[in-house]
């Protein structure tokens, strides 16, 4: 199988040659380390990964050096923190009627896909192209603050679903251009959880969140793409909400937030591909490389029977992860995940 056909038979839960590998966000020290002088693509080809993914364009406008802050296409303000991506610290919407003169980007503005082009010239068909987008959830707590966006969902529903609906309909504007341009698959990141549990009560996300994921999913999917849904932390409680919007992949089964794999395989293996789940933190950035092919192994073998499991860390590799774990990581995925699938050794 071509790294494409494999990723598109395990995302329709059916058992490809072996277990596809998935990676979201690969920090370029760790692509340095990996692939001298190589950019991201090259290191795709270099692991031979079965994905690429293309991130959304945006012009940043930087407002104070000293303070490594900047100001993206939407007027929120973000801090540039030790990883690669900003943490945001100010949205303009301060108040509700803050929204009445606001306006939201333009979703048809080239320099939103404009990365999109060069990954399809290099790996359309061979490999999986995924659009890295949202469903409006986490630019709604950007543009508000998080506090203040989780208080409008219980005090104030009407704000909170005009602010999710602005955000939204950017959002699944952009997903489906992104299929219409040649984009194979959309992976959903907005964040619902921590490690605890969902950031609200499933009752409320049902009421919120669920309607916009589920306008980008049907949206992305009726354009002929498929649909990744990420969201780190401890799901159980919302999970199921989640499937029945009709995701195709559920990523990444974070394995510290009580997420096992094995049991959602189990649970859901029949719906919904199952996506991870290789501890990022402990494991791979202060683990052993014999340590990450054992954890590999026993991931392979609670997830991948019957396929429909694709491998991957449990988030991102962040500039902490050893290079050398990632490369064991995923030579051992290579030899363990092959079909049919044999646990002798």
């Amino acid at each position: 199988m071509t790294s494409y056909e494999r990723f598109i038979c395990a995302i329709e839960r059916r058992e490809p040659d072996r277990v596809p590998l998935y990676e979201g966000y690969i920090d370029p020290h760790v692509t340095e380390a990996l692939c001298p002088g190589g950019d991201y693509h090259d290191l795709i080809d270099a692991l031979d990964l079965d994905m690429v993914r293309v991130t959304e364009g945006d012009i940043k406008e930087f407002l104070d050096e000293e303070q490594r802050t900047y100001r993206d296409k939407w007027g929120i303000t973000y801090r540039l923190e030790a990883q690669a991506s900003g943490f945001p610290i100010l949205g303009p919407l301060q108040e509700e009627s803050d929204l009445a003169n606001y306006q939201s980007p333009d979703p048809d503005d080239p320099i939103v896909y404009r990365d999109l082009p060069e990954a399809m010239d290099r790996f359309k068909g061979r490999r999986a192209v995924i659009w890295r987008g949202l469903d409006g959830f986490h630019i709604a707590c950007a543009l508000r603050g998080m506090e203040n966006f989780l208080v409008d969902c219980l005090v104030n529903p009407g704000f909170a679903h005009d602010v999710m609906r602005l955000c939204n309909d950017f959002q699944t504007r952009v997903a489906v251009g992104a299929i219409n341009r040649g984009a194979d698959i959309v992976v959903l990141l907005d964040d619902y959880a921590d490690n605890n549990g969902p950031l609200m009560s499933p009752e409320l996300f049902n009421e919120i969140v669920l309607p916009y994921l589920t306008n980008t999913v049907r949206a992305v999917k009726d354009a002929g793409g498929y649909v990744i849904k990420h969201t780190d932390g401890n799901l159980w409680p919302i999970l199921e909400s989640m499937i029945d919007t009709g995701i195709d992949a559920i990523h990444p089964i974070e394995p510290t937030a009580g997420m096992d794999i094995g049991e959602v395989k189990q649970r859901y293996g029949d719906r919904v591909c199952i996506m991870g789940n290789i501890d990022c933190g402990e494991l791979l950035c202060r683990g052993t490389p014999q340590a990450v092919r054992e954890a590999v192994r026993a991931c392979i073998r609670a997830a991948s029977p019957g396929g429909g499991h694709i491998l991957s860390s449990s988030n991102s590799l962040q500039s902490g992860v050893k290079p050398e774990n990632y490369a064991a990581m995923i030579d051992e995925a290579k030899r363990y995940g092959r079909y049919p699938l044999s646990f002798e050794n």
